[in-house]
């Protein structure tokens, strides 16, 4: 009995951070221009047109995360 409530709490504790990373990822998704840059987390991409002549309309994304250095 007392493992199955272990469990429950360990994915409990799980969906809680997946959620929050979920929310994180989405946080300059839809931004107009001007809000997009001036938030911190977010860069304004420009429209342009794709090789096969599909036009591609400006957006607002997250920055991309740093990659962390390798210690030696």
């Amino acid at each position: 009995m007392i493992k199955k409530h272990q469990s429950l709490v360990v994915l409990v504790f799980v969906m809680a951070l997946s959620a929050a990373s979920a929310v994180q990822a989405n946080e300059c998704k839809g931004l107009e221009e001007k809000k997009c840059l001036e938030a911190e987390a977010c860069s304004w991409v420009k429209g342009y047109k794709t090789s096969s002549g599909s036009e591609v309309k400006s957006y607002c994304r997250n920055k991309p995360s740093k990659k962390k250095e390798k210690s030696e």
